[in-house]
């Protein structure tokens, strides 16, 4: 598909404006989601400070960009860096830029993989008198081992009893032992991260941070609370405006269908051009409508149809003897012509009467709910009772009629009295509107799975401008319709009899010599599951 074609598909697509609307809403949830979600979070950062976040910021690291790193730390909490020298390159305030200095760095706990670390126990010496026991280890995280470095022993007064640890030093300030301890201040915790920056210079970031309060974590998951569920109101409002997109564009393509409907309800013709105003998807539903409506109308013309040959077919016969039994009632027909006004009068009451039967038969027949009494029969015995039935009318007619009928049983399930009515039309058309002399022949064989019936005659044979229609109603071979041309009903009941009996039938193009006419009939036997 080009480019152009597919952009003048996707203008008219009613899919993929709906598939439009339904991306732009999936993209805009997702970015709510992820800027609440951010958000969220940047109310906890201030709450939950800690080294890990300050060591996995490695490009301000390198870059000593000690502002971006204090921008991380939240309320209350305090960080420092020392170059290897110990001098202090920058601190963010709070006493932590006072108190600690190059003296106090090498006593405070370290973070990363190699931790050095002080632990502080106390316990009671051989006196029973309560110490504390400081040991210093150092672990290698990624080889997963740990050692003691050192340890030392000191009193309530903090003088050191004995030990390797502190060379020299015979007593620890309160300060001292609280950093040990990782403690600054007596409500904060510390702690120091040793790095190398991008220079290859060695610094230290010294951490501070206040003991979580419970205050404050309520603060910061009432603040994420608040907006996650602003974020949920605001989704929600937006799942309804695209409810309500997704209805009024599907509305807006459905308007031209219904217009189109209303236009045919008025009895006009649709205008074609309303169908390039359809979305794409409802153009086959419109071509449907369409032709439905054009096989509505052509219903409804076929019906105009019928009515007019039915009302002239009965109306001829019907004047004929409406004219003579009035002649009759004012005595003004001489004795000697009265009988052939009676019969005159009689034959046109049989073609009236004849008439009526057959249109009733067809219209009980093609009631969607009228069902044939299909019953077993053999259809060899059968058709010899219908050829003796029939045999009176041919020889009266100065026709004669024949029989082709194996010996062999035919076993077939079918409704007699329709099956009857159908042979007994192709019999009578076939010397009713022929002439005095034609030869008749009627063959019933036993094929493979089924029975082939045939209705032949040596008549004028079928015009070429009927083939096509000769099972349609009212369709005769007199142009104009005379009373004596028949109802144009006997071929199209035939043809709705051995519909309904689950046979075929149609005239065969090139009839066995010398007949002209040839009907065939295939008729299922009853014991196999035959189809034509």
């Amino acid at each position: 598909m080009k480019l152009k074609d597919w952009l003048m598909y996707a203008k008219s697509s009613l899919t993929i404006r709906c598939l439009i609307v339904i991306v732009l809403y999936a993209a805009f949830v997702i970015l709510v989601l992820i800027e609440t979600n951010n958000l969220a979070d940047q109310q906890f950062n201030g709450v939950f400070t800690d080294m890990e976040t300050l060591a996995a910021q490695e490009e301000a690291l390198a870059k000593d960009d000690y502002q971006k790193l204090a921008s991380l730390i939240g309320n209350g909490a305090s960080i420092s860096f020392f170059d290897k020298a110990g001098n202090k390159l920058y601190a963010s305030g709070g006493n932590l830029s006072d108190s600690i200095t190059a003296d106090e760095l090498p006593i405070i706990n370290n973070y990363g993989n190699a931790r050095n670390s002080y632990h502080v126990f106390e316990e009671k010496n051989v006196d029973g008198k309560s110490v504390y026991r400081i040991v210093h280890y150092s672990t290698d995280a990624l080889a997963g081992l740990e050692k003691i470095e050192g340890e030392c022993v000191v009193d309530q007064d903090l003088n050191i009893l004995s030990g390797n640890l502190f060379p020299g030093k015979k007593h620890l300030t309160e300060f001292e032992f609280s950093l040990l301890k990782g403690i600054f201040e007596n409500r904060m915790s510390i702690e120091k991260y040793e790095y190398t920056n991008a220079d290859g210079e060695e610094r230290t970031l010294v951490l501070a941070t206040p003991a979580l309060q419970m205050s404050t974590y309520e603060t910061a998951f009432e603040s994420a609370s608040r907006l996650w569920l602003i974020s949920i109101s605001l989704l929600i409002v937006a799942t309804m405006l695209v409810v309500l997109s997704l209805a009024y564009t599907i509305r807006c393509a459905i308007k031209p269908l219904d217009a189109a409907i209303k236009i045919r309800r008025l009895d006009r013709k649709t205008p074609v051009e309303m169908r390039g105003r359809l979305a794409s998807e409802l153009r086959p539903t419109f071509d449907n409508f369409a032709e439905l409506m054009d096989e509505l109308d052509a219903s409804q013309q076929e019906k105009q149809r019928i009515i007019t040959d039915v009302s002239h077919d009965l109306k001829t016969p019907l004047t004929v003897i409406l004219g003579y039994a009035q002649a009759l009632f004012d005595g003004t027909i001489p004795d000697n012509k009265r009988s052939v006004y009676l019969a005159t009068i009689r034959e046109k009451a049989i073609i009236s009467s004849d008439m009526l039967d057959s249109l009733f038969t067809y219209a009980k027949m093609d009631h969607p709910s009228y069902r044939p009494e299909l019953i077993s029969c053999d259809m060899c015995e059968f058709i010899r009772s219908i050829i003796i039935d029939r045999s009176p009318d041919v020889e009266q007619a100065g026709c004669t009629i024949e029989a082709e009928i194996d010996e062999e049983s035919c076993p077939v399930l079918i409704d007699t009295q329709l099956f009857q009515r159908m042979i007994a039309n192709l019999i009578d058309n076939a010397f009713k509107h022929n002439v005095s002399g034609t030869q008749i022949l009627v063959s019933c064989r036993k094929l493979d799975r089924a029975v082939r019936i045939s209705v032949l005659d040596t008549g004028r044979g079928i015009p070429k401008r009927l083939r096509d229609h000769i099972f349609e109603e009212f369709i005769t071979e007199d142009d104009a319709r005379s009373a004596y041309s028949g109802t144009g009903l006997g071929l199209s009941i035939a043809k709705r009899c051995a519909d309904l009996n689950g046979a075929t039938i149609e005239f065969s193009k090139k009839p066995r010599p010398p007949f002209s006419t040839e009907a065939v009939i295939i008729v299922p036997l009853a014991d196999q599951d035959f189809k034509q």
